[in-house]
């Protein structure tokens, strides 16, 4: 693997335990980080699946996922297909570039997380 692949890959697992942290520590939920199964049509799913400990939100959604990405990552084609997936099925999924896309995004009782971003 070459340097900057490696260093991108160490940031974006900084950034995932940031996550990680906040969202456990300061939120309460429970999160999960999903691995893959190469080669049996799994892949393509979000880094973390989150289960919120405000009730009202794990009655809307059941569950939120997060896909990390560095600022300057991109999604894969299975990823994208497995984000839309679980958009149409009603799931809340967030491409997160750190910690303050998700705090920034967290927590506010007004904004319906529907809205959290397709990007990248």
């Amino acid at each position: 693997m070459r340097r900057a692949a490696r260093r991108s890959l160490m940031l974006e697992s900084r950034r995932q335990a940031q996550i990680v942290e906040w969202l456990e520590d300061a939120q309460g939920c429970v999160v999960i980080k999903l691995t893959t199964n190469r080669g049996y049509g799994r892949t393509g799913w979000p880094d973390l699946l989150v289960l919120p400990a405000r009730e009202r939100d794990a009655v809307r959604f059941g569950a939120h996922f997060i896909e990390t990405k560095t600022p300057h990552g991109r999604l894969s084609p299975a990823q994208r297909h497995r984000i839309t997936t679980l958009r149409d099925l009603g799931y809340p999924v967030l491409i997160a570039d750190g910690v303050d896309t998700v705090r920034a995004s967290w927590g506010d009782e007004t904004r319906d997380l529907t809205w959290w971003r397709f990007t990248k």
